[in-house]
């Protein structure tokens, strides 16, 4: 279950299937990581709301209750019944804040070594507060960006290059963007791409 929010509390709706779904009601319910139980409410919906493959359970996330970025739990099912397993559903999502990248995934393509590859993207103010980005952060030294350090604006663009080296591995990693925001001083911004030698290997097996 994924949940992506920036406004008051949403809610994602649960089904429960099995032949033991109409006994799940009965069961405990908690979160795997106690700090973020505060954030998180559930009530299962009245039978006259189910459909017909079992018993739902809304969810509910309070967003404001979380630090902006990404989280990820799991919801848990105990109960003293042997006939009842206990279950794990995982919850992931991201906290939206003030600013938002147009393109928080990047994709690099296939990588051929030595052939630079360039993506552009932009980091925008939905609160129209003018901010600065004061620096970037990455574990690779083969990805440079231009953009960044140019003073306060609503809209920032930028451009990335990244150069694969000789490696026969695909790529993936995520990125820092710094800012000068009150609200939101970190942007996340994930980069993926394949090597060619991989891609070409996984054609011919394929074809």
């Amino acid at each position: 279950m994924k949940i992506y929010s920036s406004t008051p509390p949403v809610s994602q709706n649960l089904q429960i299937k099995g032949n033991l779904a109409y006994a799940m009601p009965a069961a405990h319910i908690s979160i795997e990581d106690e700090a973020l139980t505060h954030a998180f409410i559930w009530e299962w919906l009245d039978k006259m709301e189910w459909e017909e493959d079992g018993p739902v359970l809304k969810i509910i996330l309070d967003p404001d209750k979380l630090e902006i970025g990404r989280f990820q739990t799991s919801l848990i099912f105990t109960s003293d019944n042997p006939e009842i397993p206990d279950l794990q559903v995982s919850i992931a999502g991201r906290i939206r804040g003030p600013l938002v990248v147009e393109r928080g995934k990047i994709h690099l393509g296939v990588l051929e070594p030595g052939d630079f590859v360039t993506r552009y993207t932009s980091v925008y103010s939905v609160d129209n507060h003018p901010f600065n980005i004061t620096g970037f952060e990455s574990p690779s030294d083969r990805l440079t960006v231009t953009g960044i350090k140019e003073g306060c604006k609503i809209r920032h663009g930028l451009e990335f290059h990244f150069l694969p080296d000789q490696s026969d591995k695909s790529v993936r990693f995520r990125t820092i963007l710094l800012t000068d925001h009150p609200e939101q001083p970190k942007i996340e911004i994930e980069f993926e791409g394949i090597n060619k030698a991989l891609y070409d290997t996984f054609l011919s097996r394929n074809r």
